[in-house]
């Protein structure tokens, strides 16, 4: 048992390093106490069309052969009628954008069903560190990105056989389309603690402020945020080392002109954990305690350029 702890372990850390082939250096902002942070746009389209199945053959072989276990998982969700159509695909037969289209509305059904990642049936895989963080994140920060947390997983298991995503901040917005954020806190220390103070509500949360640059070059006012935050609270530490939220920026300013945006955001941090209590215990007399506060710092992104086009 403990080795396979050891084994889990290094999983989730060689899948938390490989995040750096998604996010490349250039897109983190300043590291400011072994703490860096990267925004980039959501991609909120995680509906597969047949389109983005650009490998049908090779596709089908794996899920045929259920050569590992991912494909095993998919294809006992086929019927037995669809496996049989599969095992008989003919790129050059007259059914062939059938068996794409039959194909794209399975794995939809899996996309927008509940989680698939598990240890074993992602083993091998090199998820990347986005889907990692949101897996292992709070579920009630993350409530509605399940399904796209499982559209991203399946596209790390059939790299050259699905079409991934657009990268979030490289897609156009359409005017009227909101404007919603992945922010991504990283933590480069390997024997420190530091403490990230969240909500139930992202939008409301106060510690996130943000400069966002218009078309004409001035900087936008925000809109009055509402109000009610909570008191959660989540540690970002060692064994993690990274927390994703999602950010509807498009409630607090108003995106309504065609052209370039820049953005960059500010996240206030505490460290270590935000303070440390002192209590002194006196016999027979009331309990003594005081809290003192220890270092916090604003931790900034890295500048992100967004383009709202017209909606035509």
């Amino acid at each position: 048992m403990k080795y396979l702890y050891l084994h889990l372990i290094c999983i989730l850390l060689a899948s938390l390093r490989s995040y750096a082939g998604d996010v490349a250096a250039r897109e983190w902002g300043p590291a400011t106490n072994n703490v860096k942070m990267c925004i980039m746009v959501k991609d909120l389209t995680y509906v597969l069309s047949a389109d983005d199945i650009i490998d049908v053959s090779h596709f089908i072989g794996r899920l045929s052969h259920q050569s590992d276990p991912i494909s095993s998982f998919l294809w006992k969700s086929l019927t037995h009628e669809e496996q049989v159509m599969l095992k008989e695909y003919d790129a050059q037969a007259h059914n062939a954008n059938q068996v794409k289209d039959i194909i794209a509305e399975d794995l939809n059904k899996i996309i927008g069903g509940t989680n698939i990642f598990s240890w074993e049936r992602f083993s091998g895989v090199k998820v990347r560190g986005i889907a990692t963080a949101l897996i292992f994140n709070d579920p009630t920060v993350n409530r509605g990105a399940q399904p796209y947390i499982n559209r991203m997983l399946l596209e790390d298991a059939f790299p050259s056989e699905l079409s991934r995503t657009k990268k979030a901040g490289e897609r156009r917005i359409k005017i009227g389309e909101p404007v919603v954020l992945t922010i991504i806190v990283t933590n480069m220390s390997t024997n420190e603690t530091f403490q990230l103070g969240t909500i139930g509500g992202i939008d409301d949360d106060y510690d996130f402020s943000f400069e966002v640059i218009g078309p004409s070059g001035r900087g936008l006012s925000q809109q009055e945020r509402q109000h009610g935050r909570s008191g959660a609270v989540n540690s970002l530490d060692q064994k993690i080392r990274q927390f994703a939220f999602s950010f509807k920026l498009s409630s607090i300013y108003k995106f309504d002109q065609i052209g370039t945006y820049t953005i960059v955001a500010r996240r206030h941090v505490e460290w270590p954990g935000g303070g440390t209590q002192h209590v002194t215990l006196v016999e027979n007399g009331p309990t003594e305690s005081s809290f003192v506060l220890e270092e916090s710092f604003f931790v900034v992104s890295n500048p992100l350029t967004i383009r709202i086009v017209a909606d035509k």
